[in-house]
């Protein structure tokens, strides 16, 4: 296995490199009744890796995300983790996912908002201040969603998505329309619990300068329905933005 790049969090940990991989996915078909949408023959994601998916609307990136995190859609193939073929059930106590509008529980506080994810994931829940002051957000712990900002709601989001330090986040456009000061404080505490937790990462995002920075590399999703993953841009590569947006375009194009 291909040793990951050192991001601006550190380096993996040294055993997350030459271990089996967190997250394996062999030939991964997956859609809806209308027929599939994506098809990933093999990809893997080691401990501590952010692995950028990208691709132009409609190529499955979302549906990726769902299939993998066990939501029950017409799908083949094994997702592993850690080596294990798990089932869809199983994956909800393992895999967190998010999404842009960063839904919560309307009638319950942030607190308890982290409880259920907590009950979700059978962990017990003992301080979720605790949680919280990962993403500087202490001070939310009591209040109820309608009262959050956009930035506010990512911070209790993607609090809640970490409960019980799962060992896959999937992230659909985690930063998309917050500012450029809340993004780079909420990307560094939760790709620092990334490393710190040893999980694996697999990010969305149409941002091809948060793919490089955040990422240790970007897979472009393309061709024909089903799409596929047509390239992977190593992001220490000289130039890597560059070739991305070239990939891109060219699947645009076609």
């Amino acid at each position: 296995m291909t040793q990951a790049r050192t991001t601006p969090f550190g380096s993996p940990p040294a055993d997350s490199v030459i271990a089996v991989p967190v997250l394996s996915i062999e030939d991964l078909v997956a859609g809806y009744s209308s027929g599939p949408v994506v098809r990933i023959d093999a990809t893997h994601v080691a401990g501590g890796e952010v692995l950028a998916l990208l691709g132009r609307s409609g190529s499955g990136k979302t549906t990726a995300l769902k299939v993998i995190a066990g939501v029950p859609l017409t799908s083949s193939g094994q997702v592993r983790i850690d080596g294990a073929a798990q089932s869809p059930a199983a994956r909800v106590r393992l895999v967190a996912r998010t999404i842009q509008s960063f839904p919560l529980l309307h009638w319950l506080p942030v607190s308890g908002n982290l409880e259920k994810a907590a009950r979700i994931r059978g962990v017990k829940l003992n301080d979720p201040d605790q949680i919280l002051r990962l993403f500087q957000a202490s001070h939310l712990v009591d209040r109820a969603p309608h009262t959050l900002s956009g930035g506010e709601r990512c911070r209790a989001s993607l609090s809640q998505a970490i409960v019980g330090s799962p060992r896959i986040l999937l992230l659909d456009e985690p930063f998309a329309g917050l500012d450029s000061w809340v993004k780079r404080e909420v990307a560094d505490s939760l790709f620092e619990f990334a490393r710190q937790s040893n999980a694996a990462v697999l990010f969305v995002t149409h941002d091809l300068h948060d793919a490089v920075e955040y990422s240790n590399r970007s897979a472009i999703l393309g061709g024909q329905s089903p799409s596929t993953i047509v390239a992977e841009v190593d992001s220490a590569d000289a130039g890597a933005i560059d070739r991305i947006r070239g990939l891109l375009a060219k699947e645009h194009a076609s």
